[in-house]
């Protein structure tokens, strides 16, 4: 019974250990299987984290590499490495087998269960390399071991416990297993998701930055594409990296053909004066480590061969320790800078109706010959060179046809010359020519030859043809002549001293000459006189003028001039009224005095008439007129009180002039007396178209007339004529009692000279003089 209970309750017990053994072995068998798929796909899953983890990291690698970040490569790796403790090994190799970076865990030489994955690097037209991976796969296996151990404890524990209990702890331990695995993959997932979002910042960041730098760099790019100025920089050795477009232009090179060359093969430049090279600035800037600029003309040899005047600067390019990398070379074209400067140059120092070099220049050259006469035995020479008709033109024909005679003048002058001489217009119809390296033979022989190129010029306007001519003054520089100021006066004396031997012809200075010694006298006065003028240096006398047999009238004065010279020295009038009629100086001395005369009388009482002395060149000055007339008004004093001397010969010269200033002042109430007459040829056929108030008979008839019957029929003939045209005369030069008294048995009215009065301060003579006629 125990034996057919025992067998059912065996059996009974034995089915549930036989289904209870078929489970566990089916479960041993399945968990068996589950582990092993479990950590097949830890396996899996760990490998296709290795490749995700390969393939962001090929992305960062591949930026780094593009941007050429070498140094930062190996640290990447390192960063990368530790922060996965799975990874054993990462490296980067190039296709030629160099290694770029490399990471290897420390103290994990080696590792039988691991897994290695490998990608394919492109980082620029030629750059390729393989990056590896390598994450260690023994976790995965201790984890299987452990699932086994924990397996082999489960089926002992069945062996134990009820199969319920066993299935029970079985589905617990399977339950908390996977609870464990999901909470490592919750975990691993986030944070993946964490590193990722953090790379993903990282990595956008650096788009931004990619982006602003490529920003930046295109705005130089267009910068320097826009600007006018030419750009080269090159590298610390001096070789090209870089060229705009306007480099590209003026030195002829693309910036293709350039880039790599040293500078000094691109940018060639020389003296453009003296053609020496120069020196490359930007071989300058690297040697002394300092910014630098050209010298003056500068000149660019572009790559055809063409000529570039070009201004520039270079200045060094350095890295953040302030070590030079690099030299950026600025340059422009200032071809038309100096061609306006070259323009506004000759402008400045030629003449603009003639093209020749103009009087500033013309004495710049002379100083220079004066300077290197010394040591040249040859010496120099300069004509001083006058044209003797070309008033005749300017006044027949207008100053149209002056201004094509002055052309066509200097064109003649000019193709007599050398080319090594210099041709000048001084102004006017003045011309200046420097004979260089001249000895005074083959000067003379020179000017000679040209003045006979003129006399055989004509000058053609319209239907008049003219003779034009010149005077020229010659002068032989040599070491004797001391300074240019002195060159320029003696050549101008022997111009004139040509011009009144005749005209038309060559005068040579030589230092015996002393008619030329005396006008070079009468130039050194001009200087004295123009400062006399304004110093206040001249001083006025005056001289009766008494009348002749007729007691009661009134008494005149004739004011004469004086100069105190600069010791205080009276010089009389013949010492410089010759060269102020030279030089043109009149017109402002008979200013000084007509002023200064008026001034007094404005002070003075009494009716006192004064006889004022006005030069040929003043009768022919308009606004010397205006100036008497206004100045007349201005002083307020009787016009009647005003007597106004002209010589004859001025005034016959000048006939027109002469006529219209008479009768201007004559209508305001002015008197006029015509000065030296009987002086020239034709005298009394003139005297009719004069309305003069008073005749002033030459002295040299008068001074002799007592012993001379000729000098006194003279004086008589031009009393009669007087009195025929109402006119009273004025004898001078009247020095001994006996010529006083032919002139009264001939009735002249008045006399004037030594024998009567000499000549007084007018502060001395005028006041009496009114006092007793007021």
């Amino acid at each position: 019974m125990s034996t057919s209970f025992g067998t059912p309750e065996s059996g009974w017990h034995t089915a549930p250990w036989a289904g209870l053994t078929l489970v566990v072995f089916t479960l041993v068998t399945g968990m068996v299987f589950l582990v092993d798929q479990q950590h097949q796909r830890e396996i899996g899953m760990a490998q296709e984290n290795a490749r995700n983890e390969l393939q962001l990291l090929s992305s960062i690698v591949t930026n780094e590499l593009q941007r050429s970040n070498y140094q930062d490569i190996d640290r990447l790796l390192r960063n990368w490495g530790e922060h996965d403790p799975h990874i054993t090994e990462v490296q980067i190799i190039t296709a030629s087998g160099f290694v770029l970076g490399h990471y290897q865990r420390p103290g994990r030489i080696y590792l039988p269960r691991t897994f290695e994955t490998k990608t394919q690097l492109r980082y620029s037209y030629r750059g390729e390399g393989i990056l590896s991976m390598r994450i260690d796969l023994q976790p995965a296996y201790n984890y299987r071991d452990l699932l086994a151990i924990q397996l082999a404890a489960v089926i002992a524990l069945i062996g134990i416990l009820l199969g319920m209990v066993v299935r029970s702890l079985l589905h617990r331990q399977r339950e908390s297993a996977l609870q464990r695995e999901a909470t490592m993959l919750r975990e691993r997932t986030q944070e993946l998701d964490r590193f990722n979002n953090a790379l993903q910042d990282e990595i956008e960041q650096r788009q931004r930055t990619e982006m602003q730098l490529f920003d930046a760099k295109e705005r130089a790019e267009v910068t320097l594409h826009s600007i006018g100025d030419a750009v080269i920089s090159t590298d610390a050795a001096g070789c090209i990296e870089y060229l705009n477009p306007m480099a590209e232009k003026l030195t002829g090179w693309t910036r293709a053909e350039a880039v790599g060359r040293p500078l000094t093969e691109v940018f060639c430049i020389v003296n453009e004066q003296t053609r020496d090279p120069l020196e490359n600035p930007v071989e300058r800037v690297l040697r002394d480590g300092g910014a630098a600029g050209l010298a003056d003309h500068t000149l660019l040899i572009a790559r055809d061969g063409g000529e570039i005047p070009i201004d520039e600067s270079a200045a060094p390019i350095s890295d953040r320790q302030r070590q030079i990398i690099g030299v950026v070379l600025v340059f422009h074209d200032v071809g038309h800078t100096r061609r306006l400067t070259s323009q506004l140059t000759h402008q400045a120092t030629h003449d603009s109706l003639t093209g020749l070099p103009n009087r500033a220049e013309f004495e710049s050259r002379l100083q220079q010959l004066v300077e290197s006469a010394h040591p040249d035995p040859r010496g120099h020479a300069m004509g001083y060179l006058d044209m003797d008709q070309f008033k005749v033109v300017n006044d027949t024909c207008g100053h149209t046809a002056g201004d094509e005679l002055l052309r066509q003048f200097s064109a003649l002058l000019r193709e007599h010359v050398r080319d090594s001489d210099v041709v000048a217009r001084l102004g006017g119809d003045e011309f200046g020519i420097l004979l260089i390296h001249c000895d005074p033979g083959n000067a003379e022989r020179a000017m000679n030859g040209l003045l006979e190129k003129i006399r055989k010029y004509r000058f053609a306007w319209e239907e008049h043809s003219f003779d034009v001519g010149a005077s020229i003054g010659l002068v032989n520089i040599t070491s004797g002549q001391q300074s240019l100021s002195q060159i320029m006066s003696t050549a101008d004396v022997a111009c004139y001293a040509a011009k009144d031997a005749g005209r038309n012809r060559l005068h040579i200075y030589r230092s015996d000459d002393d008619e030329l010694r005396q006008r070079h006298t009468n130039m050194q006065w001009v200087s004295r006189l123009r400062k006399a003028i304004d110093e206040n240096r001249f001083c006025l006398y005056a001289q009766p003028i008494v009348p002749v047999g007729r007691p009661g009238a009134p008494i005149h004065h004739e004011i004469l001039l004086r100069l105190r010279d600069e010791h205080d020295q009276l010089v009389p009038p013949n010492a410089f009224i010759p060269a102020a009629e030279r030089y043109n100086l009149m017109p402002q001395i008979d200013r000084w005095v007509l002023r200064a005369v008026l001034g007094f009388l404005r002070g003075m009482t009494g009716n006192c008439r004064v006889a004022i002395n006005i030069s040929g060149q003043s009768l022919c000055d308009a606004d010397f007129l205006r100036f008497a007339t206004g100045r007349i008004d201005e002083i307020g004093i009787d016009p009647q009180r005003i007597c106004f001397e002209i010589t004859e010969t001025a005034a016959i010269a000048h006939l027109n002039l002469a006529t219209r200033f008479i009768s201007t002042l004559r209508a305001k109430g002015c008197s006029f007396s015509l000065d030296d007459f009987g002086s020239g040829l034709s005298s009394f056929a003139y005297l009719k178209n004069l309305k003069v108030d008073y005749l002033k008979i030459d002295g040299g008839f008068v001074k002799d007339m007592a012993d001379d019957p000729i000098g006194r029929a003279m004086v008589a003939a031009v009393h009669v004529v007087g009195q025929a045209m109402g006119i009273q005369t004025i004898a001078e030069f009247v020095e001994t009692p006996e010529i006083l008294a032919a002139l009264a048995e001939i009735g002249v009215d008045y006399a004037q000279g030594y024998g009567i009065a000499r000549p007084l301060p007018i502060e001395e003579c005028l006041p009496a003089a009114c006092c007793s006629t007021g």
